[in-house]
């Protein structure tokens, strides 16, 4: 598959997506309506079923038309951050208020 034609699938699927939420119930929150400093969590990988970053919360550092980057906290380094690039038609996204003390930054990130 080229990348104008995965491009052109990305695209379709997130009409499909927002089709789909104005008629029916989707989980999460549409990507176009994620602001960067907002903290979020994410489902399981849509595509794969991976659950690598669904422990964690996210802070929302960029979006574009396929992609949202988040800044997760980093247990195994000596930084106590890491950006995470997330496709957005293989995750659902939920804002996360109320899990702010878990948030990237914050003095008390336990992944308990």
């Amino acid at each position: 598959m080229s990348f104008f034609d995965e491009f052109a699938q990305i695209r379709k699927d997130q009409a499909a997506w927002r089709a789909e939420a104005r008629n029916n119930f989707v989980p999460g929150v549409d990507p176009v309506e994620l602001k960067p400093g907002q903290k979020v969590t994410i489902s399981p990988n849509l595509q794969t079923g991976d659950r690598s970053y669904t422990r964690d919360i996210h802070e929302v550092v960029a979006i574009n038309a396929a992609h949202v980057q988040t800044r997760i906290p980093d247990f195994m380094k000596e930084r106590p951050t890491r950006l995470v690039m997330l496709l957005v038609h293989e995750h659902h996204f939920y804002i996360a208020d109320g899990f702010e003390a878990d948030a990237p930054g914050t003095k008390d990130n336990t992944n308990g």
